[in-house]
């Protein structure tokens, strides 16, 4: 019906000065009665009140996640580790903000030997120095596992403030690697920051005596 008065008012509207000549007074009246039949048919507008249904919602997702947590890990208490895999994932797609539904999920993966997995959940397409430290040796851990030491000390090496166990474990890589003096650097870190044991002191020791040889 708006179509129609709106296609009659350009009708109109086009022989605007043949009207005013003939019909001065009709063309007046038409025009009046187009806009008060157009202000009648237009629906009048309210302001939107946005619902709290989004709020609801995530709370709602956000308790059934960890209803799948809970369950998760009585399938894990009995040994059904396919089970809980898919319950941790579940939980995850319900609650992705979550860095501990996260963690659970990367666990799996790596315990089922998922590495591209795993990699691809912690890391994305986030560059490393995007990545906070326990995301850098999270990764470091599955690089280790697939067979790629140079791209996991990488990712140690660049966590500015190092651990006692980040030493560690760059000292035993290094020492895989055949780096005895990158290994031994390491290693004098990890007992300096330990108070390391008389075994490992003797180690350092024969190290230092091998380089000397």
């Amino acid at each position: 019906m708006i179509a129609r008065i709106t296609c009659l008012f350009k009708m109109f509207s086009r022989s605007r000065s043949a009207m005013k000549t003939f019909f001065p007074g009709y063309f007046r009246l038409i025009f009046s009665c187009s806009m008060l039949v157009l202000s009648y048919c237009t629906p009048a507008r309210f302001p939107v009140i946005k619902p709290v249904v989004k709020i609801e919602r995530d709370r709602i997702a956000k308790a059934k996640a960890e209803e799948y947590f809970i369950e998760a890990r009585a399938m894990e208490r009995q040994g059904l580790q396919a089970e809980a895999e898919y319950l941790y994932e579940r939980a995850y797609a319900l609650d992705p903000s979550s860095p501990e539904l996260r963690d659970q999920v990367v666990r799996k993966y790596m315990d089922g030997g998922k590495f591209l997995q795993a990699l691809l959940l912690i890391k994305g397409k986030k560059k490393l120095q995007e990545l906070n430290a326990d995301e850098r040796r999270t990764i470091a851990l599955i690089y280790l596992k697939m067979g790629e030491p140079v791209r996991a000390v990488e990712c140690i090496e660049s966590i500015a403030d190092k651990r006692e166990d980040d030493y560690y474990s760059l000292a035993v890589i290094y020492e895989s690697a055949g780096n005895a003096e990158k290994a031994l650097q390491n290693y004098c870190s990890f007992y300096r920051s330990k108070d390391g044991s008389f075994r490992l002191g003797l180690k350092i020791v024969r190290m230092q005596l091998k380089q000397r040889q």
